[in-house]
């Protein structure tokens, strides 16, 4: 759901962008994540500044984080490279992470918060913790 989203035609710049909301898997251990919504973002969170070929509004991923929370989640913020093989975030995406994934993430660890970046048969994720962004290993779990 979340690949055939991302590869409409992009609403605004390059690509399109999406939150998907998180939760650990067991309230024990924090080595597992599950993503359980995906949502798209609207034609109001993109924002035509920055010189990204993408920008979105910060606000709007704050009110999401927020909505988040009060449903016991945390975000990722997604997007798609339109290749095949690991994806992994540009040096613009990794900048995203470090100025805006990363702060939010530490504002409720709770939950976990984080990037994820899409390929066309694959992906990859990195999640805000106390000592900085962590790559993680993503598994793509059918569902029915």
């Amino acid at each position: 759901m979340m690949r055939a989203d991302l590869l409409r035609a992009p609403i605004m710049g390059g690509e399109r962008l999406g939150v998907a909301l998180s939760r650990y898997a067991s309230r024990y251990t924090q080595d597992t994540m599950v993503l359980v919504q995906y949502i798209g973002l609207p034609l109001t969170a993109y924002s035509a500044s920055g010189s990204a070929p993408i920008s979105f509004e910060t606000r709007w991923l704050m009110k999401m984080a927020q909505d988040a929370a009060r449903k016991n989640a945390g975000i990722f913020l997604v997007h798609l490279h339109e290749h095949r093989g690991k994806p992994w975030f540009s040096p613009i995406d990794m900048e995203t992470n470090r100025t805006i994934v990363q702060p939010l993430a530490l504002i409720d660890q709770t939950s976990p918060t984080g990037a994820l970046v899409l390929s066309l048969d694959d992906a990859a994720a990195v999640v805000g913790r106390s000592d900085g962004l962590v790559a993680i290993s993503v598994r793509q779990v059918a569902t029915t």
